[in-house]
């Protein structure tokens, strides 16, 4: 499984919801409009000093863990 690089969401790559090319590498998305998202900044993305995506596992589908405000303390 591939990571959605704009959700952090698992996506199978061979049946992806959206994909695109920047900088010669293919991104997969969960759907069309975390690509819209990520072709607004693709730095935002693929800069290799952006933080990573946390991602947390909910029974059996990993999804992106997110701050609250006990976190950010």
């Amino acid at each position: 499984m591939a990571i959605d690089p704009a959700c952090g969401v698992e996506v199978d790559p061979t049946d992806p919801g959206a994909s695109t090319t920047h900088q010669g590498t293919t991104y997969v998305f969960c759907s069309e409009g975390c690509k819209e998202h990520f072709e607004a900044n693709p730095d935002q993305y693929v800069d290799s000093t952006a933080e990573s995506i946390e991602l947390g596992q909910i029974g059996d589908v990993r999804t992106q863990r997110l701050c609250t405000s006990e976190d950010n303390s």
